[in-house]
């Protein structure tokens, strides 16, 4: 649904035409400065739309009006909802408050004054959960987050890295994760500056953490299938190695992958934690496609419950397992964390259609004070911190 403002002085005195009124109005989105005339029309106590329409052409008003059969699923319809109740609707057991703050985003490429950002936060206790998002007003910002229940600093660091060959980038990563990996950093996110071999990884510690961390790979055909797909990744879940990314592809030779019996093999990289000492199993579930947003939003809490009460948690709500299969739910279950948490699904993304900032940080910090955290699936809350990674993106949430 798309953001828009008027005021009452807009509204114009409403016009009857047959049995239903129509009112002329000054209509601006907020992606843009300009107002232009629509008209406003109320369908009954419960629902109106905005027609493209001026107010002298009442014949035409009438077919649009008529064209109408379900406001729910018309973007130019507005419905009166109980959105006010479940915004303020709390998760049942309480397990942390959150603050959030949104800061003007610093591009990764810049490696000084990135690392400058998340120092800076991190020893004030935030962490970075969402990276480089369009708000209005041609801005960008990075968000972080402060969890109450924790006195936990973050302190990151950068490795530059140049690969040899394109066939080494991927390893050269994995082994620059893996060095770093030792001393208790873990991955954050990887930037390509230029068209040149040249990487800059970033990575982030937990101080009060003493865990260190190494990393591992599984290789799947090109023509991924959910069965493939779930056997690499539960076999690499039993030697208790986490998927952190599902989206590179091998380009080169190397006898160790698939026997070099595949071109371009698609790689599932996961990580182990010294302190954890159980195994993950993984669920695969093809994304809701119910007639509309409201219906899919419904579809997509109930299966996102349902995988919980059996102790699965979402780790992707957009994972591509091939060229022609996209968007597929990935859940994990954690054999040490079976009490995944509770979560709340919102019809819309929060970075979608550019948000306002000061509103932007209210939805952020109004959920995070009644317990609901964010998640980088970014319409999906969680009040349970361990559940916050749900997607697989190219900038992850560190535990």
């Amino acid at each position: 649904m798309s953001h828009f403002k008027f005021y009452s002085a807009d509204i114009q005195t409403g016009i009857k035409y047959d049995n239903f009124f129509y009112y002329p109005i000054k209509y601006q989105k907020y992606s843009t400065t300009s107002e232009e005339n629509r008209v406003l029309t109320f369908l009954n106590d419960d629902s109106f739309c905005i027609i493209n329409s001026t107010s002298n052409n009442p014949a035409y008003i009438k077919l649009e009006r008529n064209s109408i059969s379900n406001p729910y699923k018309d973007n130019r319809c507005y419905v009166k909802s109980n959105v006010g109740l479940f915004t303020a609707e709390k998760p049942k057991n309480l397990i942390t408050t959150a603050n959030f703050l949104n800061v003007d985003a610093v591009n990764s490429t810049s490696s000084a004054a990135f690392l400058s950002q998340l120092n800076e936060m991190g020893q004030n206790g935030y962490k970075i959960v969402a990276y480089n998002n369009k708000v209005y007003g041609n801005k960008t910002v990075n968000s972080y987050m402060k969890l109450a229940n924790q006195n936990t600093r973050y302190s990151a660091i950068v490795s530059d890295r140049t690969a040899s060959s394109v066939s080494n980038i991927y390893f050269s990563w994995l082994s620059k994760l893996n060095e770093n990996g030792k001393s208790g950093y873990q991955f954050l996110h990887s930037v390509r500056p230029s068209t040149d071999l040249n990487f800059k990884d970033y990575f982030l510690k937990n101080e009060n953490d003493n865990a260190s961390y190494t990393y591992d790979s599984g290789y799947l055909s090109p023509l991924v299938d959910t069965n493939q797909l779930i056997n690499v990744l539960n076999e690499l879940g039993q030697k208790g190695c986490r998927i952190i990314q599902f989206k590179q592809y091998f380009t080169g030779n190397r006898a160790e992958i698939l026997d070099n019996k595949e071109n371009q093999p698609k790689i599932a990289t996961c990580v182990n934690s010294s302190k954890h000492n159980g195994t993950y199993t993984y669920r695969y579930k093809d994304y809701p496609t119910e007639s509309s947003r409201l219906e899919s939003t419904l579809a997509l809490q109930n299966m996102i419950n349902a995988q919980a009460k059996d102790g699965y948690r979402l780790v992707s709500r957009s994972l591509d397992i091939s060229a022609t299969k996209k968007n597929g739910l990935l859940f994990m279950k954690d054999s040490e964390e079976l009490d995944v948490g509770e979560f709340k699904v919102f019809s819309e993304d929060i970075f979608s259609n550019t948000p306002i900032l000061k509103y932007l940080d209210k939805r952020f910090n109004q959920q995070g004070q009644i317990g609901w955290l964010y998640t980088n699936a970014e319409f999906v809350n969680a009040n349970n911190p361990k559940s916050i990674q749900a997607d697989l993106n190219d900038f992850q949430i560190i535990e």
